[in-house]
């Protein structure tokens, strides 16, 4: 895992923060009242980690969805993974604008099992100590 740049602006409040690492980890020992700033900015940054490479991998798929017809021929292919990518580019045109991207978030189980494999310590951690460290 990259790591985590630490969120300009905050905009998760404390429940959805909560919200998002009990949807990661599948569960938490801590409550949402004791979330702090920096909890829900760590849930923020693993958020927009998450749509960032669902983002990339919808690339992926317009290609592969595009490729899987190539007796069509590679104009056609060229055609349709540009028609699917561009899909993808007008779900996410603004890419750091987060309060957008939660109302119709897209995340690919395989960003979501990848986040939560790397960043599952550093949660592991605060639970334990208190102390969130990224």
């Amino acid at each position: 895992m990259a790591k985590l740049k630490k969120p300009k602006k905050i905009v998760l409040k404390p429940k959805q923060a909560h919200d998002v690492i009990t949807w990661l980890y599948g569960k938490t020992s801590v409550a949402p009242k004791e979330f702090t700033t920096e909890d829900c900015g760590f849930a923020q940054a693993m958020l927009v980690e998450m749509l960032n490479a669902s983002f990339a991998m919808g690339f992926v798929e317009a290609l592969f969805r595009a490729a899987a017809k190539l007796p069509s021929g590679p104009k056609k292919v060229i055609t349709t993974f540009l028609k699917g990518a561009g899909k993808t580019l007008v779900k996410y045109k603004d890419k750091d604008d987060l309060a957008e991207m939660i109302k119709k978030p897209v995340i690919y189980k395989a960003a979501q099992a990848q986040m939560a494999r790397a960043s599952r310590s550093v949660w592991r951690i605060r639970e334990q100590t208190g102390e969130l460290i990224y």
